[in-house]
């Protein structure tokens, strides 16, 4: 645990130095409402980045909940997403190191609620034990949910 002095660069607050590893926390710009952030620490560029994303416009919020059920995971594990507007959506599975395990680009997706399977990000693969960080990106939005996977 600490607190970290950070660099604005664009829409992102970035955090060099950082040691490698498994994030959680939240930053703020200015009084800004926080942002959230569940990530892992590559092992080669030591960044911990906060992307601000614009999340709503004149008052019409947009709103996407995303859960992985259960977890920790078993080979039932699914990626529920429920959007209330239409939403462009793509899905990718990191592993702790950083390292892409699968990604799936659905393209515009209508609002509501939709389940996939987490094998569409994985394939045949089995994973090893331990955390993954599943990213959704809808629309202008970057959503993360830490995976675990325990040993057998």
């Amino acid at each position: 645990e600490g607190t970290y002095t950070g660099t604005m660069t664009e829409d992102s607050l970035v955090f060099v130095n950082v040691p490698y590893g498994n994030y959680e926390g939240t930053a703020t710009i200015d009084g800004s409402v926080p942002v959230y952030s569940d990530t892992i620490v590559e092992e080669n560029n030591n960044q911990l980045v906060f992307d601000f994303i614009l999340g709503a416009t004149n008052q019409h919020s947009f709103n996407t909940l995303v859960s992985v059920l259960p977890n920790p995971v078993t080979s039932e594990s699914r990626i529920v997403v429920e959007t209330t507007q239409t939403t462009n959506l793509t899905l990718e599975l990191f592993d702790a190191s950083g390292i892409s395990i699968g990604k799936r680009e659905f393209g515009l997706t209508d609002k509501g609620l939709h389940e996939w399977p987490l094998v569409i990000l994985t394939g045949q693969r089995t994973l090893s034990q331990g955390i993954y960080l599943l990213k959704i990106k809808a629309n202008n939005m970057l959503i993360s949910r830490k995976l675990i996977i325990q040993g057998n």
